[in-house]
């Protein structure tokens, strides 16, 4: 089960889910967030984006579970150096990712 989202370019992970970039194993790059944030100002409802997407995409978390299952600490470009925990106050969609594969929000769906 996911425990920590750290940043994937000063920490050390076991996955990186953000988008394609070279240099970083992006098998899971299909869990990176398709909504790009243009500013600090629009980080939650970036984040909020993400969720609309996964609930309406339960594929996506549904094979997140199965590829993810072992993994402890995700990687993503908007965690700070040392990380975040799932539980924190949310910076980085990875938190939500994390969220969601242990189904935290399947009520909502």
């Amino acid at each position: 089960m996911v425990e920590r989202v750290v940043h994937v370019k000063k920490d050390a992970f076991d996955a990186y889910v953000g988008r394609r970039m070279s240099g970083v194993d992006v098998r899971f790059a299909r869990f990176g967030n398709p909504f790009r944030l243009a500013s600090e100002a629009q980080r939650g409802s970036t984040l909020t984006d993400y969720l609309g997407y996964l609930l309406t995409n339960p594929d996506v978390v549904r094979d997140a579970r199965v590829a993810l299952a072992e993994t402890r600490v995700l990687a993503c470009w908007c965690a700070p150096r040392g990380g975040v925990g799932v539980d924190d106050a949310l910076v980085c969609h990875a938190q939500v990712l994390a969220r969601a594969m242990r189904g935290d929000y399947d009520a909502r769906s």
